[in-house]
């Protein structure tokens, strides 16, 4: 017979996990796939020129390339052209969304992964890094679409402005 989908993420969440860490872990998914629905979707389609696949391997550049972001290897620092109809500042901000709601998410992974038995430890820690390198992608990609705005908004910057510009832009790159 056919399990309801809480059942079936129940039983999921017994056989990887153990029946300590499943109310954590049910918690935990709940708010990761909350988190997906901030992520910035275009006519249905995911925005592919984001640099979701790269996160913090993308480098960061102080002077415009030039070069076009091709889709998913390439994104330079087309930073407009990642947002498809999107204006950058809310595409920004909808993976900031994202990366805040997934860290409540992970605090509870890692809670439950704390509470997986010993024989179950190796999926857990490997389950929780994954998660976790999602959450440094979503970030990684929120901050490089402020560090390319800010880039952007230093050319004109004066004064005291321009400094304030140039320090954010240092501690996104920290």
């Amino acid at each position: 017979s056919e399990l309801e989908p809480t059942a079936a993420l129940r039983e999921v969440a017994v056989q990887r996990y153990g029946k300590k860490a499943e109310p954590l872990v049910l918690q935990a998914w709940e708010i990761l796939s909350r988190a997906f629905e901030e992520f910035p979707m275009e006519g249905g389609n995911v925005v592919y020129y984001l640099p979701m696949q790269h996160g913090p391997a993308n480098p960061l550049r102080v002077y415009p390339t030039g070069y076009k972001a091709a889709m998913t290897l390439f994104p330079y620092d087309d930073y407009r052209r990642w947002t498809g109809s999107y204006p950058p500042e809310i595409a920004e901000s909808q993976l900031e969304k994202m990366a805040r709601t997934w860290q409540s998410g992970l605090d509870y992974f890692r809670q439950a992964v704390a509470l997986v038995p010993s024989h179950k430890q190796a999926t857990g820690r490997k389950d929780l890094g994954v998660a976790e390198t999602c959450y440094l992608h979503s970030k990684s990609v929120a901050n490089q679409l402020r560090f390319y705005q800010l880039r952007d908004e230093l050319a004109s910057a004066q004064g005291g402005r321009r400094q304030g510009v140039a320090k954010e832009m240092v501690q996104l790159a920290e």
